[in-house]
């Protein structure tokens, strides 16, 4: 465990930067989900904003697409090479 002041400063830029981001995004999700909500289902825009309704095709699932041709392929050969990352998290919440 570091209790020294480096990570202190650190760790309360963090918790500060986190909380604050945690807060902008809130705001900016309710803000979003107004602007389509007063669109409804059509493209709507003013004051310099837009909601335009976009379509796109689904997603393939390759991994069930690859069992219908061949269930007993074994895919471990093919896994990539494991990945090491950090993971920054505020403990106790």
């Amino acid at each position: 465990m570091r209790l020294d002041r480096e990570w202190e400063i650190a760790a309360y830029a963090y918790r500060s930067a986190k909380l604050a981001l945690d807060e902008a995004k809130a705001k900016f999700d309710n803000a979003k989900d107004a602007l389509i909500g007063l669109a409804g289902d059509a493209d709507e825009n003013g004051f310099d904003v837009a909601v335009k309704w976009q379509k796109r095709k689904g997603s393939i699932d390759y991994q069930a697409a690859l069992e219908s041709v061949a269930p007993d392929l074994n895919v471990e050969p093919f896994r990539k090479p494991e990945t090491v990352y950090p993971v920054v998290k505020i403990l106790g919440e």
